[in-house]
């Protein structure tokens, strides 16, 4: 099933440690029915990313990108269940941190933000 333009969101990661390895993950799996479809169970694989030299996330295809399910794109109900989705970093800086997130339609979220967060509050 190939999900609309309108139900991603863009994830980017700048200025996290050289040579991380970052995992997205639905949290939790829910039931969603995409206008017009039948509800189909979302329970993606989790994507595995990493960071270049520079510190910026990059995708198995090397885009300094991943676009995901957007947490309140309009087409996907639900609406009363909400979701968020879990980063999960790790690297030669720190063991590993954990957070989750919210991916908005349309719009991009740096990683950055929340790892700068959750190291500050101690989730490592």
């Amino acid at each position: 099933m190939t999900l609309p333009v309108s139900a991603l969101g863009r994830v980017v990661g700048h200025l996290l440690p050289p040579g991380a390895s970052v995992t997205l993950m639905l949290d939790p799996a829910r039931m969603v029915r995409l206008a017009g479809t039948d509800p189909a169970l979302i329970l993606p694989w989790p994507v595995r990313c990493t960071t270049d030299d520079t510190g910026t996330l990059v995708d198995a295809q090397d885009r300094p990108w991943v676009d995901l399910l957007a947490t309140d794109a309009a087409d996907v109900d639900p609406a009363d269940r909400p979701f968020r989705w879990r980063a999960i970093v790790s690297g030669a800086a720190f063991m590993r941190v954990t957070w989750v997130f919210e991916v908005p339609a349309g719009q991009i979220t740096d990683l950055a933000a929340g790892l700068s967060v959750a190291l500050a509050e101690g989730r490592v």
